[in-house]
């Protein structure tokens, strides 16, 4: 198949297999002992399953993620705050910082598609 035959892939699958791949590294660190090597297929998995061509945002796709996106720096900005807290009297592990990445980028995907579904009556 030549480059430009390729099909172009919706925004929901790339939010799909954000979500996914960021749920997969927080169940990695958790019940995985050494994840340090999840950085060695990260970039691998991120070539296989974002290459290509993706769909222009239209302005609803825009207006839902910009919820999603504020929503999910809130959390951040609250995971941060704890951070401050718990700081005060433990260390901050490397494993903790990660599953806080990995889980706001889920949470931003996960409801990116949540804010982009259809009402049901207009299906």
């Amino acid at each position: 198949m030549k480059q430009s035959e390729k099909k172009i892939k919706t925004l929901k699958f790339y939010h799909a297999m954000l979500a996914a791949l960021s749920v997969l590294g927080v169940l990695w660190v958790l019940f995985i002992d050494n994840w340090g090597d999840a950085f060695v297929w990260l970039p691998i998995a991120v070539g296989i399953f974002f290459d290509g061509k993706y769909e222009k945002a239209d302005e609803l796709a825009k207006l839902n993620i910009h919820k999603s996106n504020t929503i999910a720096m809130w959390l951040l900005f609250a995971a941060l705050t704890g951070f401050g807290a718990y700081a005060k009297a433990r260390v901050i592990t490397p494993a903790l910082i990660v599953i806080v990445i990995c889980a706001v980028l889920a949470i931003r995907s996960i409801l990116f598609l949540l804010f982009d579904r259809a009402p049901a009556g207009e299906e």
